[in-house]
């Protein structure tokens, strides 16, 4: 399970433009750190430290301050595109299990070339806290372990279920005059269990 830490302070909630607005109000209009901080409803001691990175971040031309996102695997756009693949996949009746889905996501950030943990080449694949967050933030998503056939589909393809289907698909064939290019996955199979073969 990935560590989940429950937040203890608001610190990092409070939009990056209500420390913009107040030190515009300390250095354009004069107000007081202290003012400008109770005004805008934030720490006087966090304003002042913006500001002095602010000033710092205009002299060396580097990122402002802020609070920041902590760094994923994925941009965006690939996390989405990678949904879309896994969607796909469940469409086609080609479901991907947990462990499938991490060997993919480990190939995928390594043909992206993007930054990921060490542990993820000596494993060849993605760990199991980067798949639980992957599916948190992609709650649509449902993967899981395949189950087995169920005993009544099981039980229901035995020969004379399987010579019934094919005796019901020559009387179609023969009546409709079906082209081969009409018919999927059917014409040219046998059943190996059965020893039924059709055309």
């Amino acid at each position: 399970m990935p560590r989940v830490r429950v937040r203890k302070t608001d610190r990092g909630l409070i939009q990056p433009d209500i420390y913009e607005r107040a030190f515009l109000d300390i250095s354009v209009r004069n107000i007081s750190l202290r003012a400008a901080a109770k005004s805008h409803g934030i720490c006087h001691v966090t304003l002042l430290r913006y500001c002095r990175r602010r000033a710092e971040a205009s002299r060396e031309k580097t990122r402002p301050p802020g609070y920041r996102l902590h760094s994923k695997v994925f941009s965006v756009d690939q996390e989405r595109k990678l949904q879309a693949y896994i969607k796909r996949a469940a469409d086609i009746y080609l479901g991907l299990s947990p462990k499938e889905v991490r060997k993919f996501a480990y190939e995928l950030a390594s043909r992206y070339g993007c930054k990921y943990p060490d542990v993820w080449d000596a494993t060849k694949m993605a760990g199991k806290d980067w798949l639980t967050s992957f599916l948190e933030r992609n709650n649509t998503l449902s993967i899981r372990r395949p189950q087995a056939t169920s005993m009544s589909r099981s039980t229901s393809f035995n020969k004379t279920n399987v010579t019934a289907f094919y005796n019901n698909l020559q009387t179609v064939l023969a009546r409709y005059l079906f082209e081969a290019k009409g018919i999927w996955n059917l014409i040219g199979s046998q059943c190996r269990d059965c020893n039924i073969g059709i055309i």
